[in-house]
């Protein structure tokens, strides 16, 4: 069956409803606080949403998929999504601005509450989605920016210091010490999802990044420097990368 075009506002319209019947209530800051049961519920349906074809970024990478497979494109692992640098670059920049959004209310939420684990899946779910996309160099081999450059962009702009992270979370009562302390999550958490990022041999799930914020959250920083090898670190013993909130995310789907 042909899909059908829709908008990308009309789709976010769809969504955010979805969102309002389902929330519990809402934080100050406009994120939603969600029931066990009515999470549950609403990332089943979110899941469930009709599988339309977006017209705008979305709908042009789309095409440009489908040509470079007419193409016999082979060396791309499934999931990775041809395009242009420029548009790597705009969605770093806007999709990463969002992730450290999503991180910050992360760590200042109640530690184990569903705000906290809200939080933590729409940052994975934003730094999966950048990960998707890949450009052609000048060689004809399709690549992705570098572990730094992902570092830079995302993490560097928002959170470079712990002095800019002070400014980003005062409104939410941390004060220096608090703040030091989420810097440093923030910067564990880079050096684990900016490798994985950048790794073209295989593409991270949501599930997979989810549980590598969530295992930097449960040692409290307490962390050597990872060693990542294609996407996981090899120098943590009982990191399981399928263990955790991963197990329960990936119960609903390819995620």
């Amino acid at each position: 069956m042909k899909k059908k075009y829709i908008t990308e506002r009309k789709w976010n319209k769809m969504a955010d409803k979805i969102e309002e019947e389902l929330r519990e209530e809402v934080r100050e800051d406009g994120s939603s606080v969600f029931t066990p049961e009515n999470l549950d519920e609403y990332m089943k349906r979110m899941i469930n949403m009709p599988d339309y074809q977006i017209i705008g970024a979305g709908y042009q990478l789309g095409r440009l998929r489908k040509r470079l497979r007419r193409k016999n494109i082979r060396d791309l692992h499934p999931g990775q999504i041809p395009t242009e640098p420029k548009i790597i670059k705009d969605e770093l920049s806007f999709k990463g601005a969002k992730a450290i959004d999503a991180l910050i209310n992360c760590l200042t939420s109640d530690p184990g509450s569903d705000t906290q684990k809200n939080h933590l899946v729409i940052a994975a779910a934003l730094f999966e989605r950048v990960s998707c996309l890949v450009y052609k160099s000048k060689r004809g081999a399709f690549r992705k920016p570098s572990a730094e450059t992902y570092k830079k962009v995302i993490f560097e702009s928002r959170a470079e210091t712990p002095e800019e992270v002070l400014s980003r979370t005062e409104k939410y009562g941390a004060g220096a010490a608090k703040a030091e302390h989420i810097h440093k999550l923030l910067w564990q958490i880079a050096d684990l999802v900016c490798p994985m990022m950048a790794c073209m041999s295989e593409q991270a799930f949501v599930s997979e990044y989810a549980r590598a914020i969530e295992y930097v959250i449960e040692r409290d920083g307490d962390l050597p420097k990872p060693e990542i090898s294609e996407l996981f670190p090899t120098n943590y013993p009982d990191y399981d990368p399928l263990g955790g909130i991963a197990e329960v995310i990936s119960g609903y789907g390819a995620l």
